[in-house]
């Protein structure tokens, strides 16, 4: 005898169990970038005005210049600039004119590294 045309039935899938919590999570996102600003002003002969800079102190040597009045002004960028008084005497020569460099060079304050004696 023939046989009863067979049904199709469609079954899902049994559901899965419930996943259980993992003890191991995802690693956590890594911390954005550190930015660090330093605000050191830098100090010392480098932050000595360049020569041909507008405000830099400068002796000409001419008899209208006086002498005191450049040591004045040179003595104030320096201390604004934390010179020792070493560091003075080794770079005032740079904001003189370099005929006058000989003269400079032979006196006492500059032989001996004294600004006081300069």
């Amino acid at each position: 005898m023939p046989q009863p045309p067979q049904q199709l039935t469609r079954t899902r899938p049994a559901p899965r169990p419930p996943c259980a919590p993992s003890t191991s999570q995802a690693p956590p996102d890594p911390p954005p970038p550190t930015v660090i600003i330093s605000a050191t002003a830098v100090h010392g002969i480098a932050s000595m005005p360049y020569l041909q800079a507008k405000f830099a102190p400068y002796f000409s040597g001419k008899v209208d210049q006086d002498i005191k009045d450049f040591l004045d002004e040179y003595k104030e960028k320096a201390n604004d600039n934390n010179l020792t008084h070493t560091q003075k005497v080794e770079t005032v020569i740079q904001y003189i004119v370099k005929t006058q460099h000989h003269i400079w060079k032979s006196l006492p304050g500059y032989i001996d590294h004294d600004w006081d004696d300069l």
